[in-house]
């Protein structure tokens, strides 16, 4: 199963693990402090290993296992933020499947742990009754959808100011493979993916070509796929520049008849910039 770390750019993971690692210690501490703390008064009473008491030491190590994956995804935006990388539906959805994934992993090292007798922390009954119920993932849910809308309108803000004031001209510039059009009064446009984007725009484009060369022979279905193969070369080739004025040529109905097949890293790259 993916990993959170998986769910990001290769040259950004070594970030992130560092970041989940300081997080990790962090939280751990703060997390045997507590019960540490609690256990203590416990002992004193003579009651630590009422049901009461057991339970309450289950809910810290649940509020470790919360603080971990909401911390984790934490981490992952500021690595996408440190690295400008676009929240993409794609990675979203990564992201929510490794919690989710995540969870069940802490649950099922902690259960085995208690039926074993590893260690001192038990799983009260009530609660391997009721299963892993995972409480925390809308919340999680909730925080990837609130960053992804916030990063896209971030971006469409940008790109709506670039360009108004002034000539522009074209240079040349390489940028990840791409193109840099900048105006005579200094403002700039930059490509927005990079090139683990761009791979899995091509893949998208890939697949959508895949759909309409299998529609009835036409020659609208024809210049679709043909677009979109260029579409998935400039994609490839990390030319984001050449693969948007390509997608712009796509005729407008060939979108809303792909609609439910169109890959939502593709659709959301279309709606942003006003294609579908």
């Amino acid at each position: 199963m993916t990993e959170i770390k998986d769910c990001l750019p290769e040259h950004t993971r070594v970030h992130f693990i560092n970041l989940r690692n300081i997080r990790l210690e962090a939280e751990t501490a703060k997390y045997r402090s507590r019960l540490g703390e609690f256990r203590n008064q416990q002992a004193a009473r003579g009651s630590i290993f009422s049901s009461a008491s057991v339970m309450q030491q289950w809910k810290f190590a649940e509020e470790l296992h919360a603080n971990l994956a909401t911390g984790y995804v934490e981490d992952a935006f500021e690595t996408c933020r440190l690295y400008d990388i676009p929240l993409t539906p794609t990675i979203c959805d990564c992201l929510i499947k490794a919690v989710d994934y995540l969870l069940d992993v802490q649950y099922e090292h902690a259960l085995k742990a208690s039926a074993q007798n590893f260690g001192d922390l038990k799983i009260p009954l009530p609660v391997r009754q009721e299963g892993n119920t995972k409480r925390i993932m809308p919340k999680v849910r909730a925080m990837v959808e609130t960053a992804r809308v916030g990063d896209a309108k971030r971006r469409a803000s940008m790109g709506e100011g670039k360009g108004k004031i002034g000539d522009t001209y074209n240079m040349n510039i390489t940028q990840h493979g791409g193109i840099m059009s900048a105006s005579l009064t200094g403002n700039a446009s930059v490509q927005q993916l990079n090139i683990g984007e761009l791979q899995e725009m091509r893949q998208a484009l890939a697949g959508t070509r895949a759909f309409f060369k299998k529609q009835e022979e036409s020659v609208d279905a024809d210049e679709c796929v043909g677009l979109l193969a260029s579409a998935e070369k400039a994609a490839h080739e990390g030319n984001e520049g050449k693969m948007h004025a390509l997608l712009k040529q796509v005729p407008g109905k060939a979108w809303e008849i792909g609609k439910e097949v169109i890959p939502k890293v593709l659709l959301h790259y279309l709606k942003i910039h006003g294609m579908a």
